[in-house]
């Protein structure tokens, strides 16, 4: 699907609104970080490595790795062809952070429902209708381009207009 450039003041706009809402975040996943280091320090690492211990680092450090490559996404001086790579690993970091939070989910539920292969099969079917629509997301509408904006750091990324209208703030950016 081709992307429509929009002009550059509507352009620098969605960009420095979408960047204050992922500052906004960063900041308050880095004090809860802060805040708990300490705890993590004393219960997970001086603990013995277990398959619970392993999974609590991965959710926890897959996020802030994640959230590192979207913080040089945004805000780094960067050429096109490392624009196009980082966002690449943004994609695979965001996905092994979705599986890892809907395991963890599909686990505690399937617990909390006393194992009840019932719960598992639905649990499941979610799962996979999920995975099916985010497959047919990438396939449909492919990853978003890199645009050119002189005068802004980092990389921008243009999406189709379909996705963009669903988050549009106003009815005038609609039309």
């Amino acid at each position: 699907m081709e992307v429509a450039a929009p002009d550059y003041a509507t352009f620098v706009w969605d960009h420095r609104i979408i960047r204050y809402f992922f500052l906004e975040g960063l900041v308050i996943m880095i004090y809860d970080h802060a805040l708990t280091f300490g705890t993590e320090v004393k219960y997970i690492w001086s603990s013995k490595l277990r398959l619970s211990t392993i999974w609590f680092l991965l959710v926890r450090y897959v996020g802030l790795a994640s959230n590192i490559v979207i913080t040089l996404f945004y805000f780094g001086n960067s050429n096109h062809e490392t624009c196009v790579r980082m966002q690449l690993v943004w994609e695979v970091l965001l996905v092994l952070q979705e599986v890892l939070v809907e395991v963890t989910l599909f686990v505690r539920v399937f617990a909390m429902y006393g194992l009840s292969l019932w719960i598992l099969a639905g649990l499941l079917c979610t799962g996979c209708v999920s995975a099916v629509l985010a497959l047919w997301a990438v396939i449909e509408y492919g990853t978003p381009k890199m645009l050119a904006a002189p005068g802004l750091a980092g990389c921008h990324g243009a999406f189709p207009r379909t996705t963009h209208v669903l988050f549009s703030p106003s009815p005038a950016r609609r039309a």
